[in-house]
């Protein structure tokens, strides 16, 4: 059906989720030349979730530009989507974003609680019992968002989730850099450009998207209320999956506030237990990535 290929997505920003991948996304999309789509997020790779329909995928880019992204933050924790991507484009590029695995969970922790769609306390959500439950097939069924969205524990232990993108990708294709880097280290920024072969004009910094703060209780209503799903369901079979996704997505913002909001302090009883179920994995990206500064995590410094 379509004469070239140049639409095809040539960048791929996999993760991990509020790690700073939506604001180097936003970042790079203001470059002459790059194309960030109003649906950043896609999930076309994620079986069973997100954009399906190629003809679909292929309306949210224009043919052309140097880079065309897909930030989709799934594609690091789904195990198939590196091959998937490498064969889809075999001349796409990867930028993987890590952040220290106990922030992480806590930042990914706080926005779904924000949203409205987490209702327990940290360790509730994190425990054993409440995995198991989350990985059932009943749980699954009932679940409006991508199962693996609560998997906080799971999608925090990297080694495995770079690797494979390594082991998929040539050298050279892909990138890793870490949160706690970019934040501080404008030179950080500069190197990313100088990957994808773009000019840094002054000084640039991440922008702040996608904050926490606390459910705002009438959209929750709307969101969650057992009243309204009949509507909803009939509502979303007319409408295309991009459409559907960019209602999910500004429902979901739409959600949250920051009126009242104190953020969360994990107990450091808590985060030194969390620290030494990471540990390994963690030494594991030191042999795998030595050049990277993991000493910037505060919980792993040696």
């Amino acid at each position: 059906m379509y004469q070239s290929e140049d639409w095809k997505p040539n960048l791929f920003l996999v993760g991990a989720a509020k790690s700073g991948t939506t604001s180097l996304a936003e970042l790079l999309g203001t470059e002459r030349g790059v194309q960030l789509p109003v649906l950043k997020e896609p999930f076309y790779f994620v079986e069973g979730y997100g954009i399906k329909n190629k003809d679909e995928y292929r309306a949210l880019y224009r043919s052309g530009g140097l880079w065309r992204i897909d930030a989709s933050t799934g594609y690091l924790f789904d195990r198939l989507c590196p091959e998937k991507i490498k064969e889809f484009n075999p001349k796409a590029k990867v930028l993987i974003v890590l952040r220290n695995p106990i922030d992480f969970m806590v930042s990914y922790w706080e926005y779904m609680r924000a949203n409205g769609s987490e209702t327990l306390d940290f360790c509730s959500a994190i425990s054993e019992e409440e995995a198991r439950r989350r990985h059932s097939a009943e749980f699954e069924r009932s679940c409006e968002q991508w199962p693996a969205s609560y998997w906080y524990t799971e999608r925090a232990f990297f080694f495995d989730q770079v690797a494979r993108y390594l082991n998929a990708f040539e050298e050279g294709e892909v990138k890793v850099v870490l949160f706690e880097k970019i934040i501080r280290d404008k030179n950080a920024i500069k190197d990313i450009y100088s990957f994808l072969g773009l000019h840094l004009r002054g000084d640039k910094e991440l922008p702040r998207v996608n904050e926490s703060g606390k459910a705002r209780p009438f959209i929750h209503f709307l969101r969650f209320s057992k009243y309204l799903s009949p509507i909803k369901q009939m509502l979303y079979k007319l409408l295309p999956v991009s459409l559907r996704l960019k209602i999910r997505k500004a429902v979901f913002m739409g959600s949250m506030t920051n009126k009242g909001y104190e953020k969360f302090v994990l107990p450091s009883e808590e985060r030194a237990k969390l620290a030494d179920i990471f540990s390994e994995d963690v030494e594991q990206l030191r042999r795998l990535l030595p050049h990277l500064e993991f000493d910037l995590w505060v919980d792993f410094s040696k």
